[in-house]
């Protein structure tokens, strides 16, 4: 259970982010720039629709973890959403939580501060299996080494490696970084 003063905090974050939102939303139509504010409102809207999905998915460790991630600052932007049918995923959430976990971690050491990264996390739903996608896009300092941390991270049998590779950019320091589990 976390602490009446960490709740706070997590509120606060929360209610900033929204604020902002409602912030640029006002702006936008204040100066009559009416698709700008009905951008913010769907960007808006998606990311509450993807916090519902994910709440729906039985994981709460795992999805309290995203959500919250996403509220405080990281050298990279950080994105997340749920794609397919809504999924039990109650006995892997704690091997779920702890990988992702450890990516956050690397991704804030590894991630060079001054450039455009962002961080697309997406759990995707099909007839027979639940893949986590991840997607690092923008400079990483060490990346091939980071690559190797992760790839030797001991998963447990409720995930499983499918594909780990990185490909470089229009200059020698972009690159993109792929990432993709299956979810047992």
């Amino acid at each position: 259970m976390i602490s009446e003063e960490t709740g706070i905090k997590l509120i606060g974050a929360a209610r900033h982010m929204l604020l902002n939102d409602l912030q640029l939303i006002k702006g936008y139509i204040y100066m009559n720039q009416m698709e700008h504010a009905n951008e913010v409102i769907s960007r808006l809207t998606d990311r509450l629709i993807h916090q519902a999905h994910l709440s729906h998915l039985q994981m709460p460790k795992s999805s309290f973890f995203l959500v919250t991630s996403s509220w405080f600052p990281h050298p990279y932007r950080l994105s997340y959403s749920v794609s397919g049918p809504e999924r039990n995923l109650s006995e892997c959430d704690e091997s779920l939580h702890a990988f992702l976990n450890l990516l956050i971690q690397k991704l804030d050491q590894h991630a060079f501060e001054f450039t455009d990264n962002t961080v697309h996390i997406e759990l995707e739903a099909v007839p027979a299996h639940v893949y986590l996608h991840v997607t690092f896009e923008g400079q990483l300092c060490d990346a091939e080494t980071m690559m190797d941390e992760m790839k030797k991270t001991d998963l447990n049998q409720s995930l499983r490696w499918v594909e780990h590779y990185l490909t470089k950019g229009k200059s020698d320091n972009e690159m993109r970084w792929i990432l993709c589990l299956l979810i047992r």
